[in-house]
């Protein structure tokens, strides 16, 4: 193969990709690092339940010690029945963290869109 058909091909990988979207479900445990390792840029949609003087934290980050708080210990009552977009860069890995709130579903994952 030549290097334009190299590039070509990529492309259309890229604009598959892109076009068809895949959808996972996948479980969370609070304080628990998940990696999403799909090799894709990810949205994660992460349904939170609040409760009465409960907290809500989520990190991020290239391994499991997920260095990068984007969202620091609040109160969660102040999001209660709120629905968590976090954009994830691709095989990075996410924890979200609750006391007395809840992970009310399974987070659902896109990918390639």
């Amino acid at each position: 193969m030549t290097a334009i058909e190299d590039n070509a091909e990529l492309l259309l990988d890229m604009l598959h990709n892109s076009l068809n979207p895949a959808v996972s479900s996948v479980a969370l445990t609070s304080g628990t690092a998940v990696q999403d390792a799909t090799g894709k840029n990810s949205t994660w949609y992460i349904p939170i339940t609040g409760g009465t003087a409960g907290t809500l934290e989520v990190q991020i980050g290239p391994d499991n010690t997920v260095a990068h708080t984007i969202v620091p210990a609040t109160a969660a009552d102040a999001v209660a029945s709120q629905l968590l977009t976090i954009k994830l860069p691709a095989n990075w890995f996410i924890k979200v963290t609750v006391a007395v709130a809840t992970i009310s579903a399974n987070a659902q994952v896109v990918t390639g869109g």
